[in-house]
This record gives structure tokens, sequence and C-alpha cells, in this order.
């Protein structure tokens, strides 16, 4: 799938997903497969210090990040209209962290309703799909502010 250039963010790379190790968990466990000399125990001593004092403040600002991803695509739709068997489909190229997939797949409308000769042009499908999408990266967004209230608390 395409890289979607709307959700390139700084701390949600840093802090990372459920699927990915954070950047800095991963710069501590590499002590664990190289050698270590006592001048690097004291550095690694401090960093691991200061990233627990300071992860809770990259973890908030990845999660506004994260909200702020989702208004950008919300605004900058750029769906995609497919078909599979006798269904249409809407496709939005979305990052979510708890799934596999970097996209929202919606069913639009049965094939057998319009001319498939030219319905990724047919304005009330695109309507219909957009309208989905909207939908959905709605809930997602009150899903994400709602979640950074009470991580906020």
């Amino acid at each position: 799938m395409r890289q979607i250039k709307l959700a390139e963010g700084v701390f949600n790379k840093i802090v990372g997903t459920n699927r990915d190790v954070s950047s800095y968990d991963h710069f501590i466990n590499i002590e664990k497969t190289v050698g270590s000399s006592p001048n690097i125990a004291s550095h690694m001593k401090e960093y691991k210090s200061m990233v627990k004092r300071y992860r809770p403040k990259f973890e908030k600002l990845a999660s506004l990040e994260e909200i702020i991803i989702l208004y950008r695509i919300r605004e900058n739709r750029d769906i995609q209209l497919s078909t599979q068997r006798e269904y249409i489909y809407a496709r939005q190229a979305c990052p979510r962290s708890d799934i596999r997939n970097q996209d929202i797949r919606l069913c639009v409308a049965n094939t057998e309703f319009y001319d498939m000769s030219t319905y990724e042009t047919n304005p009330e499908l695109i309507q219909k799909a957009d309208k989905k999408v909207c939908d959905v990266l709605d809930e997602l967004i009150r899903e994400k502010e709602k979640q950074f209230l009470i991580y906020s608390n």
C-alpha cells in the first residue's frame, strides 16, 4: 500500500504501537546484545531515567498527533472505489495502530444497481462512499479524543 503522506508524525514513531516496539525501548534493548563498558552503563542509566520521566509526555504528544492526523485525513479525503464480486467498496488510507490494515474499507453498494463502466465517477456512489468514510473517521476521532481526555487526567 502506498505511504500515507498525511500520517507522518514525530512522537507516534518514537512511542511505537501495539505492534511496534518504541524507539527508546529498541535503543535500550540493543544493550542486551552488545558489550557494555562502565562508561556506557552510566550513560545508559541516565538515559533510562530520562525516558522514564518523559515517557508520559511523549505518549501524550503521540496521542495528540494521532488526533491531528485523523483530522487531516478527514479534511483531505482520497477515497478509492473498487469492486469485488457483486459489491462496490470504498477505501480511504488511514493509519490505524489497532489493526494491521492502514486504511478504512467499506461496502458502499451492490453492483447490480450501477453501470459498472462508470461507477468510479458516479456522483451518487461517490457521495455515498464519502458519507460512510466520514462517519467512520468521525467515530475514530471521537474515540481518540475521548482517550486523550482520559489519558490527560
